[in-house]
């Protein structure tokens, strides 16, 4: 028979923050695998002691800095889909309403792609 030992960690608070960040990214980086293959119960467990260190971390530092990419209006905004009448030369006959050009790339010099629109008429 195993024996458990209920090892619940050091409290988040107890940690010298060089402590709180080594373990957090542990966690974060062993998260995927545990979801995967870990057990119901090592899993409740990885979860909980995320949630524990990552409020800790947040308590510590309310100002971080907050990519606002990663705020729901960032993000959205990220994902608005641009005006039909924007030109960008990665599309096919963007700004020719005849649709009759295409792009034509290549080789530049040092190595560089460059994109010439043809005309297909």
């Amino acid at each position: 028979m195993v024996e458990v030992i209920d090892m619940p960690g050091v409290r988040p608070d107890e940690l010298a923050e060089a402590d709180l960040v080594r373990e957090l990214e542990h966690l974060h980086m062993t998260r995927h695998t545990t979801f995967l293959h870990g057990s119901s119960d090592a899993l409740a467990e990885h979860s909980s002691r995320t949630g524990e260190l990552e409020r800790e971390y947040v308590r510590r530092h309310p100002d971080r800095k907050v990519d606002p990419a990663r705020t729901r209006k960032g993000a959205r905004a990220l994902h608005q889909p641009r005006p039909e009448s924007t030109e960008r030369p990665d599309r096919p006959g963007a700004g020719d309403p005849t649709g009759s050009s295409t792009l034509h790339h290549t080789a530049g010099p040092e190595g560089r792609d460059s994109v010439d629109r043809m005309s297909t008429e």
